[in-house]
């Protein structure tokens, strides 16, 4: 039987060696909706939204690097500073 909600994991569990925002944080669309609206988690309510990451683990193939993760939060979230000399942010494990 698969599982019909998310499943709640860390970040240190998920990103031991860190990550790195390679995009814009931009609000998850509702596919479910009529009309173009954001999508909003089922449990809190809050508004849900996303933004591209590479996983800083150098185990792993190019193609498993980048993933999109999904944030939950009432406003936007912001993406620290882009590192200097680099096109990325750092999020510390």
């Amino acid at each position: 039987m698969a599982l019909q909600r998310p499943i709640p994991i860390s970040f240190a569990l998920l990103f031991p060696h860190g990550c790195y925002v390679v995009g814009e944080v931009q609000a998850a669309k509702d596919f479910d909706a009529k009309r173009d609206t954001q999508a909003k988690d089922k449990v809190t309510g809050l508004p849900i939204w996303q933004a591209p990451v590479m996983d800083a683990d150098p185990s792993l193939k190019a193609a498993q690097k980048t993933v999109t993760v999904k944030i939950l939060a009432e406003v936007q979230p912001i993406v620290p500073p882009l590192l200097p000399g680099l096109p990325t942010a750092a999020i510390p494990s």
